[in-house]
């Protein structure tokens, strides 16, 4: 990357005196211990970073198609962790490996934008982690081993000095750079590295080998470059809790260095936007674009910086228009329609494609907005436009339009029922109190009144009869106020709507008809248990919690309402038939408890005077043990007897003292 900076003349008289402005020996070594161990904020990263995309600038200045391979491996003389990056391009000679390791600001690239690096400063990147680190060279068939170290100097501060070691023929070309580190922290840094990247590199970890992320898609615009990767492994499970650093975010690039997340500098603009799992997106800003400070770890705010964002951004958005094109390309009428087309329950809040999820908001805006209020506010499913009301005379969809107010839950409410009554489908906006609703921008209104016949709710045909009959007699179908355990439910109801919310609300089918619902729980009464008297049962009270099982925490104040549901045959607790049922069914369930408390100590393996033989005639036998339970009850009557107290105490417990006294020992006490 270009660094060389032009100079200016200077103009001055001959006849000034000058000096020249710099450093002496002992302010070098301390300017080399700053860029060696103070410009990096994670040394570790550092290390990774520099090394893999100095490998990477070589393999591509000349032409190699192997990857870059880096990982850990145990060293062959200590047995201890080494990090390596090993490139296949020509290597370095002596003069080389001394002047590009051994000098800072001294780099081969820093008069072209054809390189990720630039500085002179990453190539001693060993240093801010480690004392000592190697460079392997295979150049002109030799393989040479160098020894970068710290230590020494005569100015307070440590400096580095570079061993040759030793040589041998080879084959080979490239450089390695190896170093020992801890086994700590550099796997998940690689892992981070290597997620981000979309570079040919191979990671290797111990035996494990990670080939490069695949590049699914690339698209170039105004001299960006837009990618999606697949990760060459599973990142949930390798990046741990730094999986949503690293994946859901949008990379900024300059080559194969991610410079931080474009979401986070937009301004909001990309906030909603996020990779599915396992991708990550980047976008690689032309080399040079950017100012990047010494360590590459950050972008500066500079003027110069937010202009390139800003239009990183933009070819950004105009990449995932193109991705969410099936949204992006239809009509607003169209979007409605196609929001809609799952039941309410099922409605998705942001829409997805091969690679991307995105927040309705984001991807469009005010229309976006739109599309979630309606999404939660209409009832119906659509499957085509063709389906929802259309204006007689524009041609128009319809758009009912209900305002803020108190009465807002009220008209939506009544919408709704309105639909269900008449078959008929609306799309269904409804301003929030208390906020700024996007139909209060005249403009939006406008544009929209381009598409919809936007319309009040109180101009729906409504039916104008306000009862319905049922065998004779007349149900309201006007909607009131429904509550359970003191919370109002979001919908008011007329009797029909329901019944047929307390039987979803147990798992029952819903009835089309009030003469069918009629029906549904006239045959619960009729094969009542004390588990559904529940489903037919309405509170007497708004905040009382039934918890006997023999009563809803449905409560209906509005006469009609009550009306109407007794008609259908619903009771109410406390009420003279309620109140005999949950009595009968008390009864027979505190006998039925009680019977199968006394099977299960008999069936306990603890009992040892019950018989294996008459455990298993009891045994998932519903005959036998009413007829055993009724043989206990009926000797337990005498309370006052022995027999009956002997009876009550070891039938009483899991426990009880006598539980393994033998058989005959208990026939003896029966028979006194």
């Amino acid at each position: 990357m270009k660094t060389a900076v032009n100079t200016a003349k200077i103009i001055a008289s001959d006849e000034l005196e000058s000096s020249v402005m710099g450093m002496d020996a002992k302010g070098m070594d301390m300017a080399t211990y700053f860029f060696r161990d103070k410009i990096y904020s994670n040394k570790t990263e550092a290390v990774v970073r520099e090394y893999i995309c100095n490998a990477l600038d070589e393999n591509k200045k000349f032409g190699v198609t192997e990857p870059v391979r880096f990982g850990l491996r145990s060293s062959d003389t200590d047995g201890k962790t080494e990090f390596f990056v090993r490139d296949n391009a020509k290597g370095l000679d002596e003069d080389g490996v001394r002047s590009i390791f051994g000098m800072y600001f001294r780099s081969t690239k820093s008069n072209s934008n054809d390189s990720i690096g630039g500085f002179g400063v990453g190539s001693k990147a060993g240093h801010a982690y480690t004392d000592s680190f190697n460079i392997v060279s295979h150049h002109n068939g030799e393989k040479t081993t160098y020894v970068c170290a710290l230590g020494g100097g005569d100015n307070g501060v440590p400096v580095g000095h570079i061993y040759k070691m030793d040589s041998e023929p080879t084959k080979e070309t490239g450089i390695e750079v190896n170093l020992e580190v801890s086994t700590n922290d550099f796997p998940i840094e690689c892992y981070k590295f290597m997620a981000k990247s979309h570079g040919n590199i191979e990671f290797h970890n111990g035996n494990t080998v990670h080939k490069a992320n695949m590049v699914m898609k690339e698209v170039t615009k105004d001299g960006f470059v837009m990618r999606v990767c697949e990760l060459g492994f599973d990142g949930s499970n390798k990046l741990g809790y730094n999986t949503h650093q690293v994946l859901d975010r949008i990379h900024i690039k300059m080559g194969d260095v991610s410079y931080g997340c474009l979401k986070e500098r937009s301004g909001g603009l990309l906030e909603g936007f996020s990779t599915k799992e396992n991708f990550v997106a980047s976008i690689e800003c032309p080399m040079g674009s950017l100012d990047i400070p010494v360590s590459r770890e950050g972008i500066r705010e500079t003027p110069k910086n937010t202009k390139v964002i800003e239009k990183a951004t933009s070819a950004f958005r105009e990449f995932l228009k193109d991705e969410f094109k099936e949204w992006t390309e239809i009509t607003k009428p169209e979007m409605l329609a196609k929001a809609l087309r799952n039941e309410k329950s099922d409605r998705v809040e942001r829409l997805g494609t091969k690679y991307f999820h995105s927040k309705f908001k984001t991807l469009l805006g005010d229309t976006g907005n739109l599309i979630n209020n309606v999404g939660n506010n209409s009832l119906s499913k659509v499957t085509k436009l063709s389906e929802v009301e259309h204006d007689a005379k524009t041609k128009k969809p319809l758009l009912v339009l209900i305002p803020a107010s108190r009465t807002s839950d009220y008209w939506r409410d009544k919408i709704t029922h309105f639909e269900k009554l008449s078959g008929k489908k609306y799309f269904v906006y409804k301003c929030v109190r208390w906020q700024k609703n996007i139909m209060d921008d005249k403009a939006f209104l406008e544009e929209i009144e381009k598409e919809f016949t936007v319309i009040s709710p109180k101009k729906l045909p409504y039916p104008k009869n306000s009862t319905k009959t049922v065998n004779g007699k007349k149900v309201s179908n006007k909607l009131f106020a429904v509550y359970r355990q003191s919370n109002r439910l979001q919908e008011s109801h007329d009797a029909l709507s329901l019944h047929n919310h307390i039987m979803g609300y147990y798992g029952q089918k819903e009835a089309k008809t009030l003469k069918l619902a009629k029906k549904q729980v006239s045959k619960i009464l009729k094969n009542l248990e004390s588990k559904s008297l529940e489903w037919v049962t309405l509170s007497s009270e708004k905040s009382t919690y039934n918890s006997s099982g023999y009563s809803s925490n449905f409560y209906v104040g509005a006469k009609a309402l009550k009306e109407g549901m007794a008609e259908l045959g619903y009771l109410t607790n406390h009420d003279t038939k309620h109140s005999k049922l949950s009595a009968d069914f008390r009864d027979r369930d505190s006998k039925k408890l009680e019977m199968n408390r006394v099977i299960q100590i008999l069936e306990a393996g603890e009992t040892k005077w019950f018989s294996e033989k008459s455990k298993k005639l009891i045994k998932n036998n519903a005959r036998n043990q009413e007829r055993i339970y009724k043989v206990i009850k009926a000797m337990k009557q005498d309370v006052k007897s022995l027999k009956s107290l002997f009876l009550q105490d070891i039938t009483g417990s899991w426990y009880n003292k006598f539980r393994e006294v033998s058989r005959d020992e208990v026939r003896k006490v029966l028979r006194k």
